[in-house]
């Protein structure tokens, strides 16, 4: 049980880094997407004043810039979802250490030192593939403006809830608590 935990542990260190890796990525790719649109407006403007028509339009130019947008403030976006999927006043993801605190009764069976270190890891490793379906969605949504007939923007918006649900797993599991022993 030593080495399972002290495997977690190893895991759960190399997190932190990804994680911003994962934001100053999400910064850059957020420029690029708005760069993009502004220019996209702007050739769209320049078509529509010769007659030339785009196969998109500005709905295209839009999407990329407010998707862009998004994403280049990943923290934000991600405070809004919580505050709008949960209801709370507490903006900011639960810690993956809280879970016992949200959902004591369901998980009683790995209370102890070693099974919840290995649950917190668990949570904390959840919490980043949550990232990263969010992340995931917001790039299905972009992608959406230019195949609008493949039903990307439902698949980004169904990535992007499960996605928040998972980075705040302690306050969803708490819910799940909530609704099966009342």
């Amino acid at each position: 049980m030593d080495e399972l935990t002290a495997f977690f542990t190893r895991v759960t260190d190399i997190l932190p880094p990804a994680q911003a890796f994962v934001a100053a990525l999400c910064f850059v790719l957020g420029i690029i997407l708005v760069v993009i649109g502004s220019r996209m407006m702007l050739v769209t403007a320049e078509e529509r004043s010769h007659a030339h028509h785009r196969r998109h339009g500005y709905y295209q130019a839009l999407t990329y810039i407010v998707f862009g947008l998004l994403i280049i403030s990943l923290d934000l976006t991600l405070s809004a979802w919580i505050a709008s999927l949960y209801g709370a006043s507490n903006t900011t993801a639960s810690a993956a250490s809280e879970i016992m605190a949200y959902a004591p009764e369901m998980l009683s069976p790995v209370s102890g030192a070693p099974g919840e270190a290995i649950l917190i890891a668990l949570v904390r490793v959840a919490q980043f593939i949550g990232l990263l379906a969010v992340v995931r969605g917001l790039f299905l949504c972009v992608k959406s403006a230019d195949m609008p007939a493949q039903g990307l923007m439902g698949k980004g918006f169904i990535h992007m809830i499960a996605g928040i649900m998972a980075v705040d797993l302690p306050r969803t599991v708490g819910l799940f608590e909530n609704l099966f022993f009342g």
